[in-house]
């Protein structure tokens, strides 16, 4: 089988399994009798990424500590967060770039997050974060995401993008989300277009040079949140095989 065939959607994927957590008979199909009932400790992805040698990519400083993850006004309270900020940022922020504030010559950038899955962050903080090669919602092309000043619903529906992956088999899941700086100002201008799927739930859409990679989440839950999260999240296995590798690895 050809290495990330089957998760170039991986929030859809039939194989390998997904699994949904409101769904009783998947928890227990994928519950760990002798799962560490522990903290989660941040040492798994430490080492996660320094097998990927990607480690000096990010301000690895910054994971020494948990902290609080928003969007809207309303904390994430399952599980565990840790973020830390790209050395140099997925495409670099134009000169004059104020990373602090958001802020550039032409305007102020606003805060998003673009959820995915640990089988995609290797091949991102080596290859930045492309648009797909299809039109998605609202026949839009570009990387779709939801702003961190968002609604509860556009909350919800972020999460459900997220694939939870058991990579250390000890009854924890993890999972990433990138933070974008996105250039909203630009909407509307003749290589931009429009920067917003309609919907019942809106999402932002950033074609080409209108988005950075900023920041990355880390977010960890135990099997037994599964069933308290209000959310929807899908989880599985961690299949090696199927991540997603830059080339030449």
């Amino acid at each position: 089988m050809k290495r990330g065939k089957e998760v170039d959607s991986h929030y859809e994927r039939t194989y390998p399994p997904l699994y949904d957590a409101s769904n009783r008979e998947n928890r227990l199909a994928m519950y760990i009798s002798h799962a560490d009932s522990n903290e989660p400790k941040i040492d798994l992805i430490l080492e996660f990424l320094r097998q990927r040698r990607i480690d000096h990519l990010l301000e690895m400083d910054q994971l020494r500590e948990p902290t609080i993850f928003r969007m809207g006004d309303i904390p994430h309270k399952h599980g565990t967060w840790w973020r830390a900020e790209l050395k140099n940022p997925l495409p670099r922020f134009p000169k004059h770039f104020v990373r602090s504030t958001l802020q550039s010559r032409e305007g102020k950038y606003e805060r998003a997050i673009h959820s995915t899955s640990m089988y995609y962050i290797w091949n991102i903080l080596v290859n930045a974060l492309l648009p797909g090669s299809g039109f998605g919602k609202g026949s839009l092309r570009g990387v779709y995401c939801f702003p961190m000043q968002a609604t509860d619903s556009q909350a919800q529906s972020s999460s459900g993008y997220s694939v939870y992956s058991g990579i250390g088999k000890d009854g924890f899941y993890w999972t990433v989300r990138l933070e974008l700086a996105v250039a909203r100002f630009m909407a509307g201008r003749e290589k931009v277009g429009k920067m917003t799927a309609s919907g019942k739930i809106p999402q932002w859409v950033c074609p080409d040079d209108t988005y950075h990679v900023n920041a990355v989440w880390f977010h960890c839950i135990h099997q037994d949140d599964f069933a308290e999260v209000h959310q929807w999240v899908m989880f599985d296995e961690w299949h090696p095989a199927y991540e997603q590798l830059p080339a030449g690895n």
